[in-house]
């Protein structure tokens, strides 16, 4: 009788961790989808980012050409001004350290760049731009530390032309 109880207790203890882990690796995974689904669209939001100012340059008045400003060589930039038609230098003030621009959410719940929001979040966003000729290539990557503390990231890149100037 008592190794038939032992036997038992045995067999629920181990299922019940069992099912306990499974939960919890279930939920870990669900965040770190949700993160990768949130990054991603940042990361692409950074791109386009970059080809409104190029073409907000185009539609100015007088017309700005795309690329002017841009073409010296590879940098990084966040673009914190939406009346501006230039980015700012992510090695400015606001913009510390080796993984972009911290991201903070605003009072309307949108990810905003540097002094932007109240509210922290765990995401920074790099901008890269190098331009060769009349081709572009925008790199916007994101970084984050998942629930292990490990450093995660996500890259959208698109090549832009230069065709207003033509």
């Amino acid at each position: 009788m008592m190794v038939e109880l032992m036997l038992s207790v045995f067999i629920l203890g181990t299922s019940l961790i069992t099912f306990v882990q499974i939960i919890s690796k279930t939920y870990a995974d669900r965040n770190n989808k949700t993160d990768i689904v949130i990054a991603t669209n940042l990361a692409q939001e950074g791109v386009e980012l970059v080809r409104n100012i190029r073409d907000a340059n185009w539609l100015a008045t007088p017309p700005i050409n795309g690329f002017d400003g841009w073409t010296t060589n590879s940098k990084k930039i966040q673009y914190d001004d939406k009346n501006s038609n230039m980015p700012m230098n992510s090695n400015s003030p606001g913009c510390p350290g080796t993984r972009g621009c911290a991201l903070t959410i605003n009072n309307d719940g949108f990810y905003a760049t540097s002094g932007g929001g109240p509210v922290a979040s765990k995401f920074s966003r790099q901008i890269d731009i190098s331009a060769n000729g009349n081709t572009m290539t925008v790199t916007s990557t994101i970084w984050w530390q998942d629930q292990l503390g490990a450093w995660r990231h996500v890259v959208a890149a698109s090549s832009l032309t230069n065709w207003g100037d033509k």
